[in-house]
């Protein structure tokens, strides 16, 4: 049968088991429609693995806001995207699992802060494929300077990255995401030659943008 409506919710940080109150926030916002639409057969796409493919974590972000829908809606149908650990990877990665599920639509469900970040990658990796629409949610995080005075420097980097592939094109932004950048497998991509030639400010910017608090 097929999915009118997918729910679809990029992930963020979780500690000790639970999201944090700005991903809870987006994941209440896709409950409420799931709840509110009942006739549109939604099905819930969490998407996340966490910061770094170097530390295990012991459940995925993705499975964490699983368990935290299940809980509020327990018929709720959900699928997993457990690889991505940056937001062109949520894209990238979730846009075959979009294919097979061929919704009526996507609603896309993410901080104010990140709102053209968030266009951007969905545009370029979603491409004409898809329909979707956005909703941006003014949490905390959208209010944090530090989260604010990174924004421009982390879409400045994808468009970097991407600005030369076609749009829609999702095989090449992974094959870029993994071959071409220090964010899945270390050691290949030199993180400071990366950082230095990609992020505004370079490696050190970077470096300290992430060891402030709310850095996603």
């Amino acid at each position: 049968m097929k999915i009118k409506t997918i729910l679809y919710v990029p992930t963020a940080h979780t500690e000790n088991g639970r999201p944090s109150p700005w991903l809870q926030q987006r994941l209440d916002m896709a409950i409420d429609y799931a709840k509110n639409h009942p006739n549109e057969d939604c099905l819930f796409l969490l998407s996340g693995r966490g910061p770094s493919v170097e530390n295990l974590p012991q459940i995925t972000e993705a499975e964490t806001c699983k368990r935290y829908v299940q809980e509020k809606m327990s018929n709720a149908k959900v699928v997993k995207e457990d690889i991505s650990t940056e937001t062109a990877g949520n894209f990238a990665f979730s846009k075959p699992i979009m294919d097979v599920l061929n919704p009526n639509k996507i609603v896309i469900y993410n901080s104010r802060v990140v709102s053209d970040r968030t266009k951007y990658l969905a545009n370029k990796i979603l491409g004409a494929d898809h329909n979707f629409e956005f909703v941006f949610i003014d949490d905390d995080l959208s209010k944090n300077p530090k989260s604010i005075d990174k924004e421009p420097r982390a879409l400045k980097m994808f468009h970097n990255l991407l600005d030369d592939i076609e749009d829609g094109d999702s095989e090449s932004v992974r094959n870029i995401l993994l071959y071409e950048t220090p964010f899945y497998f270390k050691g290949i991509v030199n993180e400071v030659d990366f950082f230095n030639k990609k992020w505004p400010g370079g490696y050190e910017n970077k470096q300290s943008t992430e060891n402030s608090k709310w850095g996603k």
